[in-house]
């Protein structure tokens, strides 16, 4: 009898210590919610892919400040859904060559104006997100600054539009089928990006399995996308 009990208690014991060191044996990645919520969709089809395909990956939500100091560290193992300039802003990661899926920004304005004539004008003014690239990049080529209200996030510029204190604003595609489809018949497409996965250079040789893994998926008809 007391074999038995000694025999229960060490396997309790163990139990939840080998699930923490398979835990610990996954690669943990990083995306951000704070880019909106409709990542958060993308984040759970692509952590099924890949863990159906055999892996133990760990997706998590972070505020983007963390990420890269968290890397660098040692604690997370990579970051998720990022386009090609990331690479040339953190040396510390290598690229999953195959795209997670290609992402698109749309101008979202009352007329379906130019984006040109909406900076042009005095009287109106265009909403963008803080820290999204892809809109300074858009809006350097298109005109000048002076017009525009940058917000935290994607919710507080769809209130600002839908109550008229803005004309116009800059939304990832996935974002606006999530977030504001009740404004799609407004939107006009003013940019497309590739999306990648990337590993710290720790875990580096990883990066072409999991990209056959992902270009596998994609040609059986799979795709990554977010929906309302």
């Amino acid at each position: 009898m007391k074999r038995i009990l000694f025999a229960l208690s060490f396997s309790l014991i163990c139990f939840p210590l080998s699930i923490a060191f398979a835990q610990s044996d996954c690669l943990k990645l990083a995306y951000s919610t704070e880019n909106g919520r409709a990542v958060a969709q993308v984040a759970d089809q692509l952590e099924q892919v890949l863990n159906g395909d055999g892996w133990c990956i760990r997706l998590v939500d972070m505020p983007n400040n963390r990420i890269a100091p968290l890397i660098a560290s040692g604690h997370l193992d990579g970051v998720a859904l990022r386009s090609k300039a990331y690479l040339a802003q953190n040396d510390q990661v290598v690229i999953v060559e195959e795209p997670v899926l290609i992402g698109t920004g749309y101008l979202v304005s009352q007329g379906r104006e130019p984006l040109k004539d909406l900076l042009g004008a005095p009287n109106k003014r265009i909403g963008i997100t803080a820290g999204r690239e892809w809109m300074q990049n858009v809006l350097k080529t298109d005109g000048t600054f002076d017009v525009v209200e940058t917000v935290p996030n994607v919710d507080r510029l769809i209130d600002m539009f839908d109550l008229g204190r803005i004309d116009g604003f800059l939304i990832e595609g996935a974002n606006l089928s999530v977030l504001a489809p009740h404004l799609s018949n407004l939107a006009t497409k003013v940019f497309e990006q590739e999306i990648h996965l990337y590993l710290a250079r720790a875990h580096g040789e990883k990066a072409a399995p999991i990209s056959d893994i992902l270009k596998d998926y994609k040609a059986n008809g799979g795709s990554f996308v977010a929906s309302p």
